[in-house]
Parts: structure tokens; sequence; C-alpha cells
């Protein structure tokens, strides 16, 4: 879909406007108009990048397909809303609240979500890639296949997430809780910090991320366990014929 261009510069024009964010005339009005179509209609393919709606309340609304890439909605309120396949790439989302949120296939790339409540949250095949998800709550979100490489993970809380075959490599994850979370088949090369995770025993697939079992105090683990496993010679003809193992009484 080919979108308006603003007309005085090269970018894309917002949904209800004839130019960017950066060339409003009004940008209050502007805004107030828009949330409240969005609160009406929903925002289906709307383009809203470079806004700045802070404390926004955006709550149970469809948004699928949203573009707010490089807008600042720090502190907005995006519970329960349904954010599948939205751009946030470079978006300020500090302190913004995600809570039970649709965000599958969402594009997150580069974003500030410091302190960012995403509890409960879809994120199943989300691009995460480079965010900032810094003392961010991920308790509970599913987390499949989400590409969260070089993603800052420091102190962040994955307690309960699901992060089947998501990928974590090259990411910071200094003191981030990932009690209770599964972990299979989790990519996570030259993870940074991985001394300071906090795990337990109900941490599943807890080798995804260690390459080891975990010691259950919080905050540590062990280092890898050399391979015990042995390649055997394939029979050939004219090899004598196994010997039989001893019978046990």
């Amino acid at each position: 879909m080919t979108h308006p261009v603003c007309n005085q510069c090269a970018a894309h024009a917002l949904t209800g406007a004839t130019t960017c964010a950066a060339h409003l005339q009004d940008a209050s009005a502007f805004a107030a108009g828009a949330i409240a179509v969005l609160r009406k209609d929903g925002g289906h393919l709307h383009v809203y990048s470079g806004v700045n709606w802070r404390q926004v309340d955006l709550s149970n609304l469809k948004l699928e397909h949203i573009d707010f890439s490089g807008a600042d909605l720090s502190g907005a309120n995006f519970d329960d809303a349904d954010l599948s396949r939205a751009n946030f790439r470079l978006a300020k989302l500090v302190g913004t609240s995600f809570v039970n949120a649709q965000l599958q296939v969402a594009n997150l790339q580069d974003a500030d979500l410091t302190l960012a409540n995403m509890r409960g949250a879809r994120l199943e095949g989300t691009y995460l890639s480079g965010s900032k998800l810094v003392d961010a709550n991920l308790d509970g979100a599913r987390l499949v296949g989400a590409n969260l490489r070089r993603t800052f993970l420091t102190r962040a809380s994955f307690r309960g997430a699901e992060l089947f075959r998501a990928s974590i490599t090259g990411a910071h994850v200094e003191g981030a809780d990932f009690r209770g979370a599964h972990l299979r088949e989790l990519g996570a090369m030259d993870v940074l910090g991985l001394e300071s995770i906090v795990v337990d025993a109900t941490t599943t697939f807890v080798e995804s991320l260690t390459g080891s079992s975990p010691n259950l105090s919080p905050g540590k683990v062990r280092g890898p366990k050399p391979s015990t496993f042995v390649w055997r010679k394939a029979p050939m003809e004219g090899d004598p014929p196994p010997t039989p193992p001893p019978i046990v009484p």
C-alpha cells in the first residue's frame, strides 16, 4: 500500500493530515482528533510515525498494522490492544503498558522499552532486536520465535514467560529474572551477564540459556559439563561378532 507523502518533505504524511509529524501546524489539535478517531473506529494501517503522544490511553483498541515508528509514547496505555504487525521501530516507550496486548510479528526494533510493562503480552514472532528492555516486566509473556538479539535485558523479568525458539543472541542479561520461564531451544550465543541471571527449579530447559544444568541458588549458574558422548566405529565385513554383555544373575 502506498502512503501519501508530506507536502513539505519526503516523509509519510500522517493519517488525517497532509504533513508528517514534524510539519504539523497544531500538533495538539491533530492529536485530539486522531485519538478520538482511533477510539471510535480503531486504527488499521493508520500512520502516526514521529508523534508525541505521551500518556495517551489507547487500551482495548484494534490497531493492527498501525505505524508508530519514531513516536514518543512514553507512559501510554496499550493494555489489551490488538497491535499485531504494528510498527514501533525507534519509538520511545519508557514506562509504557502493554499488559495482555497482542503484538504478534510487531516491529519494536531499536525501541526504548525501559520500565515497560508487557506482562502477559503476545509477542510471538515479534522483532525486538536492538531494543532496550531495562527493568521491563515480561512476566507470563509469550515470546515464541521472538527476535531479541542484541537487546538490553538488564534486570528484566521473564517470570513464567514462554521463550520457545526465541533468540537472545548477543543480548545483555545482567540480573534478568527467568524463574518459571520456558526456555526450550532458546538461541543464546554470546550472551553477556549470564553469571548474574536468576533461575530456579521451575525454569525449564535452562541449559538452552546456560549450556548446563543450573545451580538453583538465585543468580548462580554452573559452567558447562564435558560431553560423555563417544562415537562408535561402524561394523565392517569380516569383523568378529560383538561380545555379548555379561549375564547378571
